[in-house]
């Protein structure tokens, strides 16, 4: 049973990239609700909200109903802990969401946080193979990777572990496992690199796909019901996709609820869970 409560002041902390998307599936569903909005983008994408509140209170939004605060880590810090905010709504780092969950704690606020991602896509024997590319290379390369769930793992952060396996190619070397504690298969890098291993059995795709810390999508390519089925129970993400690419939300279910579950399934024992 969903119950719809009003709220009051929400705040929504947001960062640089697609910048009109992800604050809307904050502000909108909250305006719906009947709540106010008070948006902090991050530095590096404040003309683009500018021009997306400049657009809406044109359209005949009521003044002080969605409001912007720009600024940098120390505007957002502000915002958080703001006892007159009684609702956080964050996307970004890891280590920022963990100060934006211990402000909100330290005053008993709601909050939920995502916390980006990297996003496992399993390619079974028994999937369409030229689909499953097309997904796969289309979630990976899409606004240059630069996404919460890029099924690749910035530049300078990623290229030592390119040229790595560059130079081994090279040397006629065989094709190297990325080990779990390179950047490029522990950290969301904000870049178009996509690391590929194989597997040999059902529950070593599972095994590979749960060793990083991340938990907000998955994607599984099969033509068996069983094995999509095993997908969903054994992959610890919050979002999975069916022989289709999968974003870290669905429109048909409430985001909130898929935010807090892939929060839930973060693995680190350091990372607050969201309830």
């Amino acid at each position: 049973m969903v119950i719809r409560r009003l709220l009051g002041v929400v705040a929504a902390v947001t960062p640089w990239n697609s910048p009109m998307i992800t604050p809307a599936w904050k502000w909108l569903p909250a305006l719906v609700a009947g709540n106010a909005v008070v948006l902090k983008p991050s530095e590096l994408s404040t003309a683009i909200a500018l021009a997306t509140v400049e657009l809406w209170r044109e359209a005949g939004l009521p003044a002080g109903v969605l409001e912007l605060v720009p600024g940098g880590a120390e505007t957002g810090r502000m915002l958080c802990a703001e006892p007159s905010v009684d609702a956080i709504h964050f996307t970004g780092s890891t280590d920022t969401g963990r100060a934006v969950a211990g402000f909100a704690a330290a005053r008993s606020a709601r909050c939920v946080v995502e916390l980006g991602g990297l996003y496992s896509a399993i390619v079974f024997d028994d999937a369409d193979l030229e689909h499953a590319a097309d997904c796969i290379v289309s979630a990976a390369i899409a606004v240059n990777g630069q996404k919460c769930t890029p099924a690749r793992a910035r530049r300078t952060r990623c290229r030592g572990g390119v040229a790595v396996g560059a130079d081994d190619a090279n040397r006629g070397a065989p094709a190297r496992r990325v080990p779990l504690a390179d950047p490029l298969r522990r950290r969301d890098l904000f870049a178009p690199v996509l690391t590929v291993e194989s597997f040999d059995r059902d529950d070593g795709a599972w095994e590979i796909a749960n060793e990083t810390p991340y938990g907000l999508a998955a994607a599984v390519y099969t033509s068996s019901v069983e094995r999509a089925g095993a997908a969903q129970e054994r992959l610890e993400v919050g979002v999975v996709g069916i022989n289709r690419r999968c974003d870290s939300a669905e429109l048909e279910a409430p985001i909130e609820v898929q935010k807090l579950r892939a929060t839930a399934f973060r693995k680190d024992a350091n990372t607050p869970t969201a309830v």
